[in-house]
């Protein structure tokens, strides 16, 4: 079985591979933050290849090499029970199917924070539900919704957690909003389509809230073994609707 043993937490990490090296991971980076804890154990990482397949990659190149190097090129010791996450977008990447293949039958237990068509919809989620299907991140930008809660929205702002969590047209933005709208999203799509649909082909659809619960519980005061059972589910069920 597939394990990711969390005794001995004070030097295991999360190793986050990120297709995006801005908005995400300033987001991720903040969420952190906001929770007061370590990001010494948290570590974010673009590699070269950033497509969905090349942060799979990226995951097995550690494990065997045995370091990673985060985004300020700092290196990190891989340990053998440090827990791994993905992070990308739909927006016509390929080999997402092998990605997801890939993560499913390895014995490198890997979590897949997966967004369509793109992160943004993530955001847009801290304040609303109504969620449309879009073609491209341009698409979704533009859009009236997000130019409501996200008028001043750039990609290269470090801000964007901040920006998630104002308070715009009378609504404040929340990151619990946002984990209840997706899972709303996700227990909607199951209901629409069938048992052998894959969520790579769904549009709209987040399910780093995920992600998120992971983090949290990894910092949690649940007793080891029910944080190891707790994260290895958050895994395997960011790999189906």
């Amino acid at each position: 079985m597939k394990r990711n043993n969390l005794e001995g937490r004070g030097s295991q990490k999360i190793i986050i591979f990120t297709e995006d090296k801005k908005s995400a991971r300033y987001y991720i980076r903040d969420f952190v933050k906001s929770k007061n804890f370590s990001l010494h154990r948290i570590v974010i990482v673009q590699p070269e290849n950033h497509a969905p397949w090349g942060l799979w990659e990226a995951v097995q190149s550690a494990v065997k090499q045995k370091f990673v190097f985060d985004d300020k090129h700092k290196r990190h010791t891989v340990l053998k029970d440090d827990i791994f996450w993905l992070v990308f977008d739909a927006d016509q990447h390929p080999k997402i199917p092998d990605t997801f293949n890939s993560a499913r039958q390895s014995k490198i237990h890997t979590g897949i924070g997966f967004s369509a068509i793109c992160f943004e919809i993530w955001l847009m989620m801290h304040f609303h539900n109504r969620f449309s299907q879009f073609p491209n991140y341009d698409a979704l930008r533009k859009s009236p919704n997000f130019r409501t809660y996200f008028p001043d929205y750039d990609k290269g702002n470090s801000d964007v957690f901040a920006q998630a969590h104002s308070t715009v047209a009378e609504i404040t933005g929340s990151i619990e909003t946002a984990k209840k709208y997706a899972e709303q999203l996700r227990k909607k799509c199951r209901l629409a389509n069938s048992a052998d649909t894959q969520l790579y082909t769904l549009n709209p659809y987040s399910n780093l809230n995920l992600l998120f619960d992971a983090i949290e519980t990894f910092f949690g005061t649940k007793k080891l073994s029910e944080k190891e059972e707790i994260i290895k589910n958050l895994q395997n069920g960011s790999l189906t609707i």
